[in-house]
C-alpha cells in the first residue's frame, strides 16, 4: 500500500514460489528495463538476489531492501560485504526477543527519520505470539567496503554492537548511480511464521514510505517535500504575523496531524496535535508567544511531511 501511495503501480515477482502473492512471475525472467524502482521484501530467496548485483551492469534500479542476507557475498549474493557474510550480525544463536521488534533512531537529521526524535525507540513489529517472538531475528550490517550516506538506526537488541547497523542509506550503491535503503528485518516480525498475520506498526509504514520517497525520487528528498507541500496545500498566513497565524492544509481522509515549530537554530519551540477531517483543516498559532524572527513549521500527517516558513514580527 505504501508503494501505491507514492504513485507507483507495483508488480510482484516471486523468486522461489514460496509466499506467493498471486503471481507466477519468475524473478529470473525480470527485465529491469521495464521498471523504475525495486522493493525487496524479506520473504524472497536471498540467493536469487544475486541477479540484482550482476545483471544490467549491477544494481540497475534504486532499491529499498528489507532482506538482510541479500548483502552477503557468500553463495554469489551481493558483493559489497566481505567474508561470506561474516560481517552480518543476527540474534540467531539465542533466538529473538521483544527487543528485536524495536529500532533505536540514532540519526534524525535524514529525511527518512526526521519525523522522529533522536534516541526514539520505534516499534516496527507488533507481533505477540510466543511462537513467533523467538524467530524475530533481524540482521545488522557492518560497514566494510561501502560508504553509507547515513547510519540511521539500530535494533534495540543490537544497540551494544556499535559497528553494526540495521537502517542505512547509500547515495550511490556500488557505483551504479542509484540510491538504496537497507533495513535488515525478518518477515516473521511482519507477518508471523505462517504468513497470515499483519504485525507491521504505523511507525514501520512511516519509515517505509519515507524510505521509498528518498530512494525512488530522482530529485531527492527536497523535491519530495515540495510535492507533499503542494499535495497538502500547506500555507501559513498572514506572513509576516504579529498576532495570530492561521495554518491551513488539506488532507484526503481523517488522520492524526502533528505540527512542530522550529527556530533558526533548529530548536523545537512548540508542538501542536490535531485530528484532521477530510478536506481543509486549520491550526492557529499565537504569535505573541514567540520572539520576533524566522521559524520553520513542519507538518506531519501519517508519515507525509510538509514544511513552510513562518515570520514573526
Amino acid at each position: 500500500m505504501c508503494i501505491r501511495d507514492r504513485g507507483y503501480a507495483p508488480e510482484f515477482w516471486n523468486s522461489n514460489g514460496e509466499y506467493d502473492v498471486g503471481t507466477d512471475a519468475d524473478f529470473n525472467e525480470l527485465d529491469y528495463n521495464n521498471y523504475e524502482a525495486m522493493f525487496i521484501n524479506e520473504t524472497v530467496d536471498s540467493k536469487a538476489m544475486a541477479r540484482f548485483a550482476t545483471d544490467e551492469g549491477g544494481y540497475p534500479l534504486p532499491c529499498v531492501n528489507l532482506e538482510g542476507y541479500c548483502v552477503a557475498s557468500g553463495n554469489d549474493r551481493w558483493t559489497w560485504i566481505d567474508d561470506n557474510g561474516a560481517e552480518l550480525f543476527q540474534t540467531a544463536d539465542a533466538g529473538g526477543t521483544a527487543d528485536d521488534q524495536v529500532v533505536i533512531i540514532k540519526d534524525n537529521s535524514h529525511y527518512i527519520t526526521q519525523v522522529f526524535n533522536l534516541g526514539d525507540e520505534v516499534p516496527w513489529s507488533a507481533g505477540t505470539l510466543e511462537t513467533d517472538i523467538p524467530q524475530i531475528r533481524p540482521v545488522s550490517i557492518k560497514e566494510v567496503n561501502v560508504t553509507y550516506s547515513a547510519k540511521l538506526g539500530q535494533m534495540k537488541s543490537h544497540a551494544g554492537q556499535a559497528d553494526f547497523w540495521n537502517l542505512v542509506t547509500v547515495d550511490d550503491i556500488d557505483g551504479s548511480g542509484n540510491k538504496m535503503v537497507y533495513w535488515g528485518l525478518n518477515h516473521i516480525g511482519l507477518n508471523g511464521e505462517a504468513q497470515d498475520g499483519s504485525y507491521g506498526t504505523a511507525e514501520f509504514y512511516t519509515l517505509i514510505k519515507r524510505a521509498c520517497a528518498w530512494a525512488f525520487d530522482d530529485a531527492g528528498a527536497n523535491s519530495v517535500e515540495q510535492l507533499q507541500k503542494e499535495r497538502m496545500e500547506l500555507v501559513a498566513f498572514p506572513n509576516p504575523a504579529s498576532e495570530r497565524v492561521t495554518v491551513r492544509f488539506k488532507t484526503e481522509m481523517p488522520a492524526d496531524a502533528t505540527a512542530v515549530l522550529y527556530n533558526v537554530a533548529g530548536q523545537q519551540v512548540d508542538i501542536f496535535h490535531q485530528r484532521t477531517r477530510n478536506g481543509k483543516n486549520f491550526m492557529y498559532l499565537d504569535a505573541n508567544k514567540y520572539p520576533a524572527g524566522i521559524y520553520q513549521l513542519r507538518l506531519d500527517v501519517e508519515g507525509e511531511t510538509s514544511v513552510t516558513k513562518v515570520v514573526i514580527q
